[in-house]
């Protein structure tokens, strides 16, 4: 847990009298040893080569240190000369000089263990620990240098009082000058005694694994979880449950402890909006990945969980409460509490459906949050993501390894930022990279060459480690819904680029709905990132497939032989298409008009598209050829509800019809026409109405009628219909400055002189002379303009032969009655 302000200002005070003490004993130490300045550099200089025989660190860690004190030697004896005259006079002199800083006092503990400070660490247990508490008593020094910069953790703290504790008996009564040894005893009890005070009526944090890394550049993902769990006001509808899901070693965990941490903060100084009764946490973690000590390689280390099943949880929540059913905790615990599931992803799939049935049952004052390799259905949801080789990917790096003590100086730019990328971002790759780089265990460029190849042995640690539960529950939850998940898989590992469910279905030659269940559902699980209509697979996801589900040998390079195969074709037709669309404005602007709406649509088009020019050069062409070139078309049309593939396919058949006479090739190619240009207009008006603007689409209406008429015998009325609105399309949207729009109108005309010799009803001459009329008063082509004069001279004959007619009619009928 952090300290409030409070303790915060309390351990300062421990921490700042003690330093005066520590600093005299350690300037006295040296004086006594080196009484002169030249003593201490003649020392200093013969250190570099002997470092090993009298540092307590047995590695090159301190070389970067012992060549930074001797390049500042005179002012660095001055500060230990300056420290040690404080001690004598038992107080500060005037000048401008310095004491020693902390790091520097820890420092010269480390280089001068051998010959001077062995007492100090005959009290730790080991001397790793002393070296432990050292570190971490100039980690918190300069915390404190920057109050309200940096939280500092309850178990941080006890530790640097251990460390004052332990030396302050180990160093004599005079070095106190400062501050009295049992004033810093007084202190300390002071510090434990405020420290006691509790969040929570009902917690578990003392079993949690807590780990003392500092989580960096998470702050607005701790600000989200606190608007979602605690709420911005009191009117913000708190979330009853959250998933905090991404990729394994991402952070998800750190998040969840760093806002407990917080959150516990908050309450003890009073900052938080409301307050909780109880804050449990349940971890389901079965393993970690670690580096070993002896040479650096990864190894995934097993773990004991809290809970394994629906039932085991669900016991350890009603003990911890001291209820019999969850409803019970409404009235017991009136200011709810917090209940943390943490790696939710290793239960069954059973018991998951449990623990989310419990929790939709518990009450609403009880929030759940979750951690989980999968993007579970709860209320709300947080994907938490690596560092990209950005600006903040590389701050990361820097921000880390400064807190750690890290050397990277040998580490460039460049090589930071192929590690961020060669690692997905990924927190705990990165960070053991970092370690095993500053142990020297492992150079960068070991560690950049094992994790962008995909034999290594540490790769394949690092892919099973993130994605093994992941994929066999996937898998397994796939395949018992009877999907093709292995042959998805593959192709997606083999492709070596984002691919559509087109191409996926094509190849792996799967329905295309399995495809695109098996993507979502995959995607869900962090297997698979959409981007679009475009899936991707993770560089360790793919590792993953490299290293358990790929084929053998031969079965593997007839698949990458077919996606090579596939790729080209989808290619030239592409670049079939492109090259028609420069050549041809026409065609550009029809293109324009369908607009595909995706990639799968754009691949789609290109290859009915091409399909025209096949049927069209296609000599003597037989009824299986046209059956064949059905079912082809049909292959395309599953994969996308496009109208233009639907209404290529009347194209297409349209140019097949007119190649033979009455037989049964004729009617097929007929009824198709008919089927898909009523099926295009369908399309359009009801899924794709952003079409219903365009010049294209009147023109398949101005089709669709002509086809009505002359292929299929089809009632005048209803050609009219298609006419009319093709005609209104044109003079709504602004298309009629087109020749298309005047051939409209005439044929519109055509059919209403046709419609008035089968009804005999004078308005359907008029709208035959109203339609010429608008022909001739645009711009048209003199033949265009010549015949439509003949026909409105001859319209207008024609009604006046019908007006005297039916006036003489009506005269004889007058008379008669």
């Amino acid at each position: 847990m952090y300290l409030t302000p409070k303790l915060n200002n309390e351990l300062d005070k421990i921490v700042k009298n003690f330093e005066v003490a520590y600093r005299s004993y350690i300037a006295d130490k040296i004086i006594n040893q080196y009484p002169s300045k030249d003593h201490f550099i003649n020392y200093i200089d013969g250190l570099l080569n002997t470092t090993t025989a009298t540092s307590v660190i047995q590695t090159g860690k301190y070389e970067g240190k012992l060549k930074k004190i001797k390049s500042s030697k005179e002012t660095f004896y001055q500060s230990i000369k300056y420290s040690f005259d404080c001690l004598v006079n038992g107080n500060y002199t005037k000048g401008n000089q310095n004491v020693l800083y902390v790091s520097e006092i820890i420092d010269l503990t480390m280089l001068l263990f051998n010959p001077l400070f062995t007492d100090l660490g005959k009290l730790f247990e080991t001397i790793e620990l002393f070296i432990y508490h050292s570190e971490k008593y100039k980690q918190i020094r300069n915390d404190l240098s920057h109050p309200a910069a940096s939280k500092i953790l309850m178990q941080d703290a006890k530790d640097v009082l251990l460390f004052i504790t332990l030396i302050t008996k180990t160093i004599d009564e005079k070095y106190f000058w400062y501050s009295p040894k049992q004033d810093i005893d007084t202190y300390i009890s002071d510090f434990y005694t405020m420290g006691d005070e509790d969040a929570f009526k009902v917690h578990n944090l003392n079993e949690i694994p807590w780990d003392n890394n500092t989580i960096l550049f998470r702050d607005n993902e701790i600000d989200l979880l606190e608007d979602v769990i605690v709420g911005r006001d009191e009117f913000y509808r708190r979330a009853g449950s959250l998933v905090v899901y991404g990729f394994g070693g991402v952070g998800k965990t750190a998040l969840i402890l760093e806002f407990i941490r917080q959150i516990h903060r908050k309450i003890l100084s009073d900052s938080l909006r409301v307050k909780f009764d109880f804050l449990l946490f349940f971890s389901n973690k079965e393993e970690e990945l670690t580096a070993t000590d002896s040479n650096g390689d990864l190894t995934i280390n097993p773990l004991r969980c809290d809970v394994q099943t629906f039932n085991n949880l669900k016991a350890n929540i009603l003990s911890y409460l001291e209820i019999e059913m969850i409803k019970d905790a409404m009235s017991k615990y009136n200011r709810g509490g917090i209940i943390v599931i943490d790696n939710f992803e290793t239960f069954s799939e059973k018991d998951k459906k449990e623990i989310m049935e419990f929790i939709r049952r518990s009450p609403r004052n009880i929030q759940y949050i979750l951690t989980s390799r999968n993007e579970e259905q709860c209320e709300e949801k947080i994907n938490l993501k690596g560092f990209n080789e950005d600006n903040k990917g590389i701050e990361f790096i820097q921000k880390y390894s400064d807190l750690m003590d890290f050397d990277l100086e040998h580490v460039s730019e460049d090589q930071k930022k192929q590690l961020l990328y060669e690692s997905q971002g990924n927190t705990l790759i990165i960070l053991l990279a970092l370690e095993r780089i500053s142990s020297k265990k492992k150079s960068i460029e070991e560690i950049l060459a094992e994790l962008s190849t995909v034999s290594t042995e540490n790769t394949e640690v690092i892919a099973e480690f993130m994605y093994k539960n992941t994929f066999d529950q996937a898998i397994g939850e796939l395949k018992e819904r009877s999907l093709e998940v292995i042959d998805v898989l593959r192709v997606i590992a083999l492709y070596d680029e984002p691919v559509d469910i087109f191409s996926l279905s094509k190849i792996t030659d799967v329905k295309i709905k399995n495809v695109e269940t098996i993507c979502v559902y995959l995607a869900t699980k962090l297997i698979l990132s959409k981007n679009e209509d475009l899936f991707s697979m993770s560089e360790f996801a793919t590792k993953f497939i490299f290293f358990n589900l790929l084929p053998h040998e031969v079965e593997r390079k007839k698949l990458e032989e077919t996606i090579i195969t596939h790729k080209s074709d989808l290619k030239k037709n592409m670049e079939f298409l492109d090259e028609n669309i420069n050549k041809y404005s026409d065609l550009k602007n029809i293109m324009s008009d369908w607009k595909p709406t995706n990639y799968v649509d754009k691949i789609a088009i290109t290859e009915v598209y091409a399909m025209y020019d096949l049927v069209k050069n296609k000599k003597n062409p037989t009824m299986q050829y046209i059956k064949e070139m059905d079912e082809k078309i049909n292959s395309i049309e599953v994969r996308t509800p496009h109208p233009y593939i639907r209404f290529q396919k009347a194209r297409i058949f349209k140019q097949l019809m007119e190649r033979f006479k009455k037989s049964d090739e004729k009617i097929f190619c007929s009824e198709i026409v008919g089927e898909y240009l009523e099926r295009t207009i369908m399309t359009i008006k009801y899924n794709y109405p952003n079409i219903k603007s365009t010049k294209s689409y009147a023109a398949v209406l101005w089709i669709q009628a002509l086809s009505l008429n002359e292929d299929r015998d089809g009632d005048i009325g209803e050609t009219i219909k298609y006419l009319e609105e093709a005609r209104h399309i044109c003079e709504r949207y602004n298309h009629t400055d087109d020749e298309m729009y005047y051939k409209i109108l005439i044929k519109l005309s055509i059919f209403n002189e046709k419609q008035f010799d089968k009804v005999q009803e004078q308005v359907y001459l008029e709208n035959c002379l109203e339609l010429l009329e608008t022909v001739l008063n645009g711009k048209i082509r003199d033949k265009m303009k010549d015949n439509s004069k003949m026909n409105k001279k001859r319209i207008e004959r024609r009604l006046k032969d019908f007006n005297q007619s039916f006036n003489k009619t009506r005269f004889i009928n007058q008379i008669k009655s």
